[in-house]
């Protein structure tokens, strides 16, 4: 093999792993509640909020700031790995604790507790065009009521 064909081989691998590296990750950005789309019963999650996402693809940092179904304002934050760790959150009422994850790039699965308990498990899913975060939740409520909601988010 010629020094010439293997500087062009290395050369078109750098331009790969550069694009690679540069790729956002569908989930970081602002999302805000679409309420029209989602389906929010039985959450505890109210029509009005959003989320912002920060990712380098192995971590997962959010900040959440919606309303819970009063209308109170829910505030809280957490910092989880893709690996289905627990990490914890702090603020929230609902859960302490948070698992991530990843199946695919557009895909991530999480399991929230409170106490060690399980009050949902989520498939959390990003559109293959980057507009629409959609989380289907499967819970139970604080009265032990079990729900299925689904979340619906428009990147902002």
């Amino acid at each position: 093999m010629s020094i010439q064909l293997l500087r062009k081989a290395a050369f078109a691998l750098c331009l790969l792993a550069v694009g690679l590296f540069a790729a956002e990750n569908p989930f970081a950005g602002t999302w805000k509640l679409n309420a029209a789309k989602s389906k929010l019963a039985g959450s505890g999650i109210g029509p009005s909020g959003g989320v912002r996402v920060e990712s380098d693809g192995t971590t997962y940092k959010a900040s959440v700031d919606t309303t819970d179904e009063k209308g109170q304002p829910v505030k809280y934050d957490y910092e989880a790995s893709l690996d289905g760790k627990p990490s914890k959150v702090t603020g929230s009422a609902a859960v302490d604790e948070l698992s991530l994850k990843r199946v695919n790039d557009h895909t991530v699965n999480a399991t929230g507790k409170k106490n060690g308990k399980v009050v949902y498990t989520d498939k959390r899913t990003v559109s293959q065009d980057g507009k629409t975060y959609t989380i289907s939740r499967t819970g139970t409520d604080a009265a032990g009521k079990k729900y299925h909601a689904t979340i619906a988010f428009d990147k902002q």
